[in-house]
C-alpha cells in the first residue's frame, strides 16, 4: 500500500503541472495530425483517377475504354479488398484528346487516332499514359496496371478474332462477352495490405513516442530534483522500505504513462467513431499492448533518472534518447520502408517492438494473439530496465 501511495502522489504531481498537460494532450494531437496529413496517404484506401482520351473511331478504342471501366470495378471488388476492408476507388472519366493532361485529371490514357485501322492492317500503335503533377506515385502504378491489363486483354481478343476470317468483328464482339477461362486472384500474404500510412502510422507512433518522452524528460527531472533536495532521503526515513520506494517510483511512472495512453486512445476513438477519421482496426485491442509498453517505458525512464545527477543533463538525455528511439523504432515512418540493416538496428529499442505489435492490430487487422511475442519482449525490456535502475539506486 505504501508503494501505491507513492505512485499516486507521483501521478498527481504530474497532472497538476500545466506544462506536462501540454505534452500529454495538445502537442500529441497537433503532431499526429500534421504528420498524417502532410507525409502519408490514407492506409485504408486510395482513390485512383484515370481519364481516357479516345481519339480512335474504331472498335478497339471502345473496347479498351470498356475494359478499363470493368477492370477498375473488379479491382475494387477483389478478394483482397473485401477481406481486408480496403476502401479503394477507381474513377474512370472520358476527356477530349489533348497534348497535355487535361485540367482535373491526375493522369490520362491517350488512345491514338487510327488505332483500330493500324492493327487491322498489321501495323503498330502507341498508347500514352500521361501523369500530371498532382498524381500520387502508387496511384500512378495502379493506373499503369489498369492500362496494361485492358490493352493486353483486347489484343488477345483481336488475335483470336482474326483467326475467323469470315466475320472477325463479330468474333471480337463475342469474345468481349465471354467469361475468362483463367482468373488470377491476388491477395496479401498473412493479411498484410501494404505499408502502414496516414493516421494508422502516426497515431501509434505518437502514442509510443510521447509516452517515452514524458517519462524520460519530466520523470527524470522530477527525480533529480527530489534527489538534490533530499526528498528521497527523507522518504527513506519513513516506514516505507527501500523496495517500496522503488516500486512506488516505478508504478508512478507506469500510471503516468497510462494516463497519457488513455488520453490519446480516447481521442483516437472519438476521431474514428465520432468524426469518421480512419485510425485503424481493432482500437480496443491495442490497450494491452500499450500497457505492456508503458511498463517498459517506465522502467527505462526510472533507469535514466537513476543515471544522471542534474536536471539539464536528464532532460537533454531524455530528449536525445527519445528522438533516437522514435526515429529508429518506426514512430516517424514505417519500419517497412527502411533498409534491412536499419530495421535490425531499430529493434534494439523497445519502440520498434511496440510499433510492430500496434501495426499487427491497427494496420493488418490481426488480434491480440498476434502481438503476444512482441508483448513478451516488451515485458522483458521492462524487467531488464527496472533491474538496472535498482542497481543504480542502491544509494539515494
Amino acid at each position: 500500500m505504501r508503494a501505491l501511495a507513492i505512485a499516486i502522489m507521483e501521478t498527481q504531481r504530474v497532472l497538476r503541472d500545466r506544462s506536462s498537460l501540454f505534452w500529454m494532450l495538445l502537442f500529441p494531437v497537433v503532431y499526429a495530425s500534421l504528420f498524417a496529413l502532410l507525409q502519408f496517404e490514407g492506409s485504408r484506401g486510395a482513390t485512383v483517377g484515370v481519364c481516357v482520351a479516345d481519339a480512335d473511331s474504331g472498335f478497339m478504342g471502345r473496347a479498351i475504354r470498356a475494359s478499363i471501366a470493368r477492370l477498375s470495378d473488379e479491382m475494387v471488388d477483389s478478394v483482397a479488398a473485401a477481406a481486408y476492408g480496403r476502401k479503394d476507388r477507381f474513377i474512370v472519366s472520358d476527356v477530349a484528346s489533348s497534348d497535355t493532361v487535361p485540367a482535373g485529371c491526375a493522369r490520362v490514357l491517350m488512345i491514338p487516332q487510327g488505332l483500330t485501322d493500324s492493327l487491322s492492317s498489321h501495323g503498330s500503335a502507341r498508347l500514352m499514359l500521361r501523369q500530371g503533377s498532382g498524381g500520387g506515385e502508387l496511384a500512378g502504378f495502379a493506373a499503369q496496371a489498369l492500362a496494361w491489363r485492358a490493352t493486353i486483354e483486347n489484343l488477345a481478343r483481336f488475335v483470336v478474332a482474326g483467326m475467323d476470317t469470315a466475320q472477325p468483328l463479330d468474333a471480337f464482339e463475342a469474345l468481349t462477352h465471354r467469361s475468362p477461362k483463367v482468373v488470377v486472384e491476388a491477395s496479401f500474404v498473412g493479411g498484410v495490405v501494404g505499408t502502414p500510412s496516414g493516421f494508422t502510422q502516426t497515431v501509434p507512433g505518437t502514442m509510443v513516442m510521447m509516452v517515452l518522452l514524458l517519462l524520460a524528460t519530466h520523470g527524470t527531472a522530477t527525480f533529480v530534483v527530489e534527489r538534490q533536495r533530499g526528498l528521497l532521503q527523507h522518504l527513506s526515513s519513513t516506514p516505507a522500505s527501500y523496495g517500496e520506494i522503488i516500486a512506488g517510483k516505478l508504478v508512478g511512472r507506469f500510471l503516468i504513462g497510462g494516463v497519457q495512453i488513455l488520453i490519446l486512445w480516447i481521442l483516437a476513438m472519438v476521431a474514428q467513431h465520432g468524426l469518421g477519421v480512419w485510425i485503424g482496426y481493432r482500437l480496443v485491442e491495442v490497450i494491452p499492448v500499450l500497457l505492456v509498453y508503458a511498463f517498459a517505458a517506465a522502467g527505462l525512464g526510472l533507469c535514466m533518472a537513476a543515471s544522471v545527477r542534474s536536471v539539464d543533463t536528464g532532460v537533454g538525455l531524455g530528449i536525445v534518447a527519445t528522438l533516437a528511439m522514435a526515429a529508429l523504432g518506426g514512430c516517424w515512418w514505417p519500419m517497412e520502408i527502411v533498409p534491412r540493416f536499419m530495421q535490425i538496428m531499430g529493434h534494439v529499442f523497445p519502440t520498434a517492438w511496440a510499433m510492430d505489435a500496434l501495426h499487427q492490430i491497427m494496420a493488418y487487422n490481426r488480434g491480440v494473439a498476434a502481438t503476444l511475442p512482441y508483448m513478451g519482449i516488451l515485458a522483458a525490456y521492462g524487467v531488464a530496465f527496472t533491474g538496472l535502475a535498482v542497481h543504480l539506486l542502491r544509494r539515494f
